[in-house]
């Protein structure tokens, strides 16, 4: 998974349990389209019970971000699988804690 500044790579492995999708960089209004793109495929793919959104990597997220989280937990409710936001990093822990999304995204 290599980096850009500014951007923001999505990278998807197979778990037991499910996907696992990683970011690294910013989510924001000009990168959220690759994580809905990414999801949006793991969706049909219909692989599991649980996604995972590894977030050790991201250095930035907007209200577009967070929004776009919340609409994944969304879109995990409606297909009946968990959703678990992990190694969530002190900045964006802040944003979830001020957000309120910390627990409805259980993050980690």
């Amino acid at each position: 998974m290599e980096q850009v500044p500014g951007h923001l790579t999505v990278g998807v492995q197979d778990a037991p349990d499910g996907p696992v999708v990683s970011l690294a960089g910013d989510l924001d209004v000009t990168t959220v389209s690759l994580l809905k793109d990414a999801t949006r495929e793991i969706f049909e793919q219909d692989a599991g019970t649980e996604l995972v959104v590894d977030v050790a990597e991201l250095a930035f997220c907007d209200s577009v971000g967070l929004s776009a989280l919340a609409r994944l937990r969304q879109d995990c409710d409606r297909v009946g699988w968990t959703l678990r936001v992990r190694n969530v990093q002190p900045y964006v822990r802040r944003v979830l804690i001020v957000s309120g999304l910390t627990e409805f995204l259980n993050a980690e």
